[in-house]
C-alpha cells in the first residue's frame, strides 16, 4: 500500500529510520526525501556491530544501546542534529493469525527493548537528536467497517509501553502509527 504525504507537505533536517522490513523502511525514507528531509535508514537486525551499509543506510541490532549511541552520533557528525527517529515494527505480523500467552510474553520483550533503548539512548543524547519518535506498527488495530482482524498482535505491547514512555520521559514527543 502506498505511504502518502498530504500535497506540498514539507519536512525538514535528518531522520532516522530504523526499520524491521528493508523494503518498507527504503520506501519510508524515500517519502521523507520526495518531501525535503535527509532520511537515513537503519535495518533492524541481529547484528554485531553497527555498520554501514551504503551512504545512508546502515545494519543496527535496535535494542544495542552503544550501536544506537554509535549510529545517531555519526549521523550527528555528518549535519546537524537528527530531527526524529521513526521506528517501524511492520514485520511482526502472527504466522498462525493466533498466539498463545507464552509467545506473547516473548513477543512483548523482543518488541519493546528496542524502544526502551532508543529512548533511553535518546534522552542521554539530548541536543544531538530531537526529541521526536514515531513508532509505526502494522496491523495492531482491527480498521472499522472490516472484518475485525488483528494480524499484528505481536506489535502491540509497543502501544501501551509508549503511553507509559510518555509519562516517564515528557521531554520525547511521542506519535504512534497503525498501517494496515
Amino acid at each position: 500500500s502506498p505511504l502518502a504525504v498530504e500535497p506540498g507537505a514539507a519536512v525538514s533536517g535528518r531522520w532516522l529510520v530504523i526499520c524491521d522490513s528493508p523494503d518498507y523502511g527504503r520506501r519510508l525514507a524515500n517519502v521523507f526525501s520526495a518531501h525535503g528531509a535527509d532520511a537515513v535508514l537503519a535495518v533492524a537486525r541481529r547484528a554485531a556491530t553497527c555498520q554501514r551499509l551504503d551512504e545512508s543506510c546502515y545494519e543496527i541490532d535496535p535494542s544495542d544501546r552503544g550501536q544506537l549511541r554509535t549510529l545517531l552520533e555519526t549521523l550527528a557528525s555528518h549535519s546537524s542534529i537528527v530531527r526524529g527517529v521513526v521506528y517501524c515494527a511492520v514485520n511482526a505480523q502472527n504466522a498462525s493469525g493466533g498466539m498463545s500467552t507464552e509467545a506473547l510474553l516473548a513477543a512483548q520483550s523482543r518488541m519493546c527493548a528496542p524502544v526502551l533503548a532508543l529512548v533511553q539512548t535518546l534522552t542521554e543524547m539530548s541536543g544531538v537528536v530531537g526529541p521526536s519518535v514515531c513508532l509505526v506498527t502494522r496491523g495492531v488495530h482491527a480498521v472499522a467497517g472490516e472484518a475485525p482482524t488483528i494480524d499484528g498482535v505481536a506489535a502491540s505491547p509497543i502501544w501501551g509501553f509508549a503511553r507509559s514512555a510518555a509519562r516517564e520521559y515528557p521531554e520525547v514527543r511521542f506519535t504512534r502509527i497503525d498501517v494496515d
